[in-house]
């Protein structure tokens, strides 16, 4: 039975720093590749519309909190994209180690909930438009949505620019929404968005956990590795652990995490420690 080596650490440490304990991990694993949290393909825009008019509230808050991600990604991590995927993709870079993305596409995370949640969803931001303003609320879904993707974009062509423009262009983009609408809309709309949002993603966070497994499990299967490494968020330690004990089929090895700006401390030792 193959062994899965888990490596968390926090999306924003600097990633050259988390490249350092990727590196570490790979040569005491003897790992064959790299398993890291992030979808196969591109989020593409006509998805992003689909979802948008089927869970506004979840879309919108999902845009306006990304781009307070994004400066912080930029400001911290040095990079627009969590600062453990950002290593993961250096080291193979570097290295050739195999990497595999085994996330599942965004789309199907933002086709949760049924009617009820898209009703729940709507229901929410037609009352806020009532109590506030439906144009006003437009501009928020709309700038939100649109810089969003702009930032993006900007770190597709060239992540070093994206990451130059990252934390002032999402304080600019702040104060336009702030003056033109109001603080107070903005901050409803932004915690409505994410309350929708932590909703969404705890509809389908066993099934996304169970699916990024099976994906990994393929991955070890298809190319006969031994050892393999799968680097995630810190906090996702405690669930891939005992979601892989009670599932059965892979053989849990070491697991690291590392904490902000310190070196990384086992947490669970290989079986044979």
């Amino acid at each position: 039975m193959s062994g899965l080596h888990l490596f968390g650490a926090s999306h924003l440490d600097r990633y050259s720093s988390i490249q350092e304990e990727v590196e570490d991990r790979i040569a005491e694993t003897e790992a064959e590749a790299i398993c890291i949290e992030a979808p196969e393909q591109r989020i593409q825009v006509k998805y992003w519309l689909l979802a948008l008019l089927r869970l506004p509230l979840v879309i919108t808050g999902f845009a306006l909190l990304g781009l307070v991600q994004l400066a912080l990604f930029a400001l911290l991590a040095r990079s627009v994209l969590p600062g453990e995927v950002r290593a993961a993709r250096e080291v193979h870079a570097k290295q050739g180690i195999p990497l595999h993305k085994v996330d599942p596409h965004f789309q199907r995370y933002f086709s949760t909930g049924g009617l009820w949640f898209i009703a729940v969803n709507w229901a929410i931001l037609v009352a806020i438009a009532v109590v506030f303003s439906p144009i006003q609320l437009a501009i928020i879904c709309v700038i939100g949505n649109i810089a969003f993707w702009c930032l993006r974009a900007a770190g597709q062509l060239s992540e070093r620019i994206a990451v130059i423009i990252a934390v002032p262009a999402c304080i600019i983009i702040y104060i336009a929404l702030f003056q033109l609408t109001s603080i107070l809309l903005v901050l409803v709309v932004f915690f409505s968005g994410i309350a929708a949002l932590v909703t969404a993603t705890k509809l389908t966070g066993e099934e996304r956990t169970d699916e990024m497994l099976e994906r990994t499990q393929t991955a070890i299967n298809d190319n006969r590795y031994e050892n393999v490494l799968y680097v995630t968020g810190q906090r996702r330690l405690p669930t891939l652990r005992d979601r892989i004990a009670e599932i059965g089929d892979i053989e849990l090895g070491s697991v690291w995490v590392k904490e902000r700006s310190e070196s990384g401390s086992l947490e669970q030792p290989t079986p044979n420690d």
